[in-house]
């Protein structure tokens, strides 16, 4: 089974590929930034699973698993990593990977991930699933604090109707809107119209 690595730091790369190459895998390659990937896989094959890091220069772990997710969906996706920011973390587990492993992680955990992820089932560190758990549960209560109401101006607001236009369809004053439109941003913790849409994309609200 050919696995390709992709980290900056050189003693990890070495270890991870001693650990590897122990159990009988093949390190198709060794990545040290996002592009070195997809020339790996361009000019050698396809591998049968990236283990990847999320921050590296010229282009960053997590656009390189949106890349892979698009263009490769067969490859599955081992995120091993120092990072465990909610942030980053939720990030990455909406694109689809495969598994996240932080970098304290022993020897068999890393097998065992690989492993379970080749079998195609989910591996998630146990702070991490909390870390997803806990995100996921938080923005469902966020979504169900909303109104029908409020949903439809969220909706009309991403088709770029202006506050005058929402009112005239909505058969509401101007000045209801700016208030439902405030009260919107209240609930969910946003700041924008910019950041309420980004939001109600990730959410699946809007297309």
């Amino acid at each position: 089974m050919k696995i390709l690595l992709a980290d900056d730091h050189q003693m990890f790369i070495d270890g991870i590929s001693h650990i590897l190459e122990k159990q009988g895998y093949e390190v198709l390659g060794r990545a040290k930034n996002g592009w070195e990937v997809f020339n790996i896989i361009q000019q050698q094959e396809e591998p049968a699973a990236v283990i990847l890091d999320l921050k590296m220069p010229g282009l960053d772990g997590v656009e390189v698993a949106k890349k892979l997710r698009k263009h490769w969906p067969g490859v599955k996706i081992l995120v091993v990593t120092t990072y465990d920011e909610p942030g980053y973390v939720y990030e990455v587990w909406k694109i689809g990977i495969d598994g996240y492993l932080l970098k304290d992680a022993d020897e068999k955990q890393l097998i065992e991930a690989l492993q379970t992820i080749m079998e195609g089932k989910p591996f998630f560190d146990e702070r991490i699933a909390q870390i997803i758990m806990s995100g996921l549960n938080g923005l469902k209560n966020k979504s169900t604090s909303l109104s029908a109401r409020e949903m439809d101006i969220i909706k009309l607001i991403a088709d770029q109707k202006t506050t005058v236009e929402i009112a005239d369809q909505l058969f509401l004053s101007k000045h209801t809107i700016e208030t439902h439109r405030r009260n919107i941003l209240l609930k969910l913790g946003l700041k924008n119209s910019v950041g309420l849409i980004k939001h109600a994309m990730k959410m699946g609200w809007i297309e």
